[in-house]
């Protein structure tokens, strides 16, 4: 990363640490390793590991280009990023889940395509498995416009796509897409009013992108940038991250304001196939239908064994 004091920062990307020191960790020096453009990284820590909190200061607390926020408990998903905003002194905002790793020429593409149209507003990034499966593209966005006037909004994963995909190889027009890896341009993000923090935990993406439609303008979905995606890895989600992540109380409530908020139903439709490819048993694919109540793991076992 270039981290010469008078280049001014195009992008602010912006993190949230949220317990997971090593991914964090891997998540930043990945950025060090294959970022050329001048940008800044702001760290925002949810307070909840006094360990971490020393480690962000000794290890990143004096480093060019590095803004550190803490707080003293966990604020939110999009109270964090509002506040990593806050501060953010780049031309684009890039938010970027802290299980991502960023590989060469990640960057480039989405300011090419976002500089290259006063409409565009975002672009996303094609997220791929640690072994380089397609996790994230046009392919997995679901909208469908039911009868009754009732937007469907969410993924349908089914398939294991491929890269050569026609659905993921070509940039794409998207109505949402998720904020994994996602820039845009700060002056448009704070038109909106950055995040809505009426949502706590789940369902901003979503909620984000609805919002910079509403203003007329569009979200894009780059290919050439491609970023990795490590959180299916059990080496940090311990059972306290899980108990943050997967609050069913707050991620019912938060699907229940978007739905009411856009006057649309928020559904995730996977196949047992899917999840099969993804390294899961049959026994933690069970689990996730009977339990998952935010899923709709649907069994396709007697069409894929055929």
């Amino acid at each position: 990363m270039n981290s010469n004091k008078n280049n001014k920062a195009i992008v602010s990307i912006i993190i949230l640490s949220l317990l997971r020191q090593k991914f964090t960790e891997r998540c930043i020096e990945s950025i060090f390793e294959h970022t050329k453009l001048p940008v800044e990284i702001i760290i925002v820590d949810m307070g909840k590991s006094e360990s971490i909190i020393a480690w962000l200061k000794n290890k990143y607390g004096t480093r060019e280009n590095v803004k550190l926020i803490f707080n003293s408990e966990n604020v939110g998903t999009t109270k964090g990023r509002n506040q990593g905003a806050k501060l953010a002194n780049g031309k684009f905002i890039l938010f970027l889940d802290n299980d991502m790793k960023v590989g060469p020429n990640w960057l480039e593409p989405l300011i090419d395509v976002a500089e290259s149209n006063t409409l565009i507003a975002a672009c996303g990034s094609l997220i791929l498995s640690e072994k380089g499966r397609v996790l994230i593209s046009p392919n997995s966005i679901r909208v469908y416009n039911q009868e009754n006037g009732k937007m469907r909004i969410g993924l349908g994963l089914f398939k294991t796509a491929e890269i050569t995909d026609q659905m993921v190889s070509q940039q794409t027009k998207m109505i949402w897409y998720p904020t994994g890896c996602l820039l845009i341009k700060k002056d448009i993000f704070d038109m909106i009013g950055g995040f809505d923090e009426n949502l706590f935990l789940c369902e901003e993406d979503k909620d984000l992108s609805l919002s910079i439609g509403k203003l007329g303008y569009e979200i894009m979905y780059i290919p050439e940038s491609r970023v990795y995606h490590g959180g299916f890895n059990d080496m940090e989600n311990t059972a306290e991250y899980k108990a943050h992540r997967q609050n069913l109380k707050k991620i019912i409530a938060d699907k229940q304001y978007l739905e009411n908020k856009w006057n649309c139903k928020v559904f995730i439709d996977v196949s047992w196939s899917y999840l099969r490819n993804l390294g899961l048993s049959d026994v933690e694919i069970e689990m996730k239908r009977r339990f998952d109540f935010t899923t709709t793991v649907i069994d396709d076992r007697k069409i894929t064994d055929n």
